[in-house]
């Protein structure tokens, strides 16, 4: 992991799986995170989060992702934060999936900061319906390209739903970079937590280059975390 932290952006990405503020108090109260984004958040929990955020230091927002499903992003900054308009996309059932931001200023710069569950397999009357994700996917994530593509500094990260190689999420991976093919090491696995064989979630930028990325296994979510460094181009 490079020195001099100061210079370096860390962030923590995962889908929680709508598990408890006190499962990630070790991992958080550790200090190692500027910026941490938290897909899969529980209404029901949203003050815990609160409480644990302002506790450690961060400045906080909730933002839901799906009203029917009761579940938002918890953003977490030691960085000024401000949100940014929450993009309104297309979900299974006729419902609304949201792409929420937040803006950071980290030395002196500004970055776009999207936290993303992008469209799973639907759920229909308990069973995971194989057909009618990748075309919802394929819109969302053109949707946050087209918003993307003129920032100068972005993150994207969270929970895609589909590996690199799927077409659904190609045109987010052609205009940004990938953290894990820049600075990890392996697979990158993180799905199914208890034996991960699937890259289905990321850290992908753009006006940085990552030093260093490391898939972390924290809490009882069925996701593993993603942990990134990335350092301002000069």
């Amino acid at each position: 992991m490079p020195a001099g932290r100061s210079r370096y952006l860390h962030i923590y990405s995962q889908n929680i799986g709508m598990e408890s503020p006190e499962e990630f108090i070790g991992l958080l109260a550790e200090g190692t995170y500027d910026l941490v984004l938290l897909q899969e958040a529980y209404v029901g929990h949203r003050k815990g989060w609160e409480i644990l955020a302002e506790q450690l230091g961060y400045e906080h927002s909730f933002h839901m992702l799906r009203h029917d499903a009761g579940m938002g992003v918890f953003f977490m900054s030691r960085m000024p934060m401000e949100p940014l308009p929450a993009l309104a996309t297309q979900s299974w059932g006729r419902t609304l999936r949201y792409l929420p931001g937040v803006q950071i200023e980290f030395r002196q710069k500004k970055v776009d900061v999207y936290a993303v569950h992008l469209e799973s397999l639907p759920l229909v009357e308990g069973q995971r319906m194989i057909m009618g994700s990748s075309a919802l996917r394929r819109n969302q994530a053109e949707i946050l390209t087209a918003v993307v593509e003129d920032s100068s500094r972005v993150i994207v990260a969270g929970d895609f739903n589909a590996a690199p190689l799927y077409c659904s999420t190609a045109p987010l991976r052609d205009e940004l970079a990938d953290a894990w093919v820049e600075g990890g090491w392996g697979f990158g696995f993180t799905y199914h937590a208890s034996f991960a064989i699937a890259r289905i979630d990321d850290i992908l930028q753009d006006g940085f280059d990552c030093q260093y990325a490391e898939v972390v296994r924290v809490s009882g979510s069925d996701h593993r975390g993603l942990y990134a460094v990335l350092k301002l181009d000069d």
